[in-house]
């Protein structure tokens, strides 16, 4: 065999084994793809509605045990009907007026005067 030949093979031996080379890398990197896609999928579809179970289990024995504190239904009527009084008892000279809204808003305004006059600052 000649130089040339011999270098010739060289090469071809290097560019085979570049080849191999990079054959085994796309394959690492398809089995990686897979195992993140599994991994994914399996966390969606068992872990993650297990957790949620979990949390929510946890919520309902701690409101089982710790109940939240709740204003007495004859107060929360009353705020209800002193709120809606005062929205109705204003003096408005135009018409077709969105008093819901501002019904809502009071309300929301007096529970929370309520509650800091019967709870505090508890929370």
């Amino acid at each position: 065999m000649s130089e040339l030949e011999i270098l010739a093979m060289f090469f071809i031996q290097i560019i085979v084994g570049l080849g191999i080379l990079v054959l085994i890398n796309a394959i690492i990197y398809c089995i990686g793809i897979v195992l993140i896609v599994a991994s994914i999928v399996i966390y969606a579809l068992l872990i993650d509605p297990v957790i949620n179970f979990c949390k929510s289990l946890f919520w309902k024995v701690e409101e089982f045990f710790f109940p939240a504190q709740k204003l007495p239904e004859w107060a929360y009527e009353m705020i209800l009907r002193e709120a809606a009084e005062f929205v109705h008892s204003k003096h408005r000279p135009w018409g077709n007026d969105n008093l819901f809204g501002e019904y809502i808003w009071v309300v929301s305004e007096r529970l929370c005067i309520e509650w800091d006059k019967a709870f505090g600052d508890e929370i």
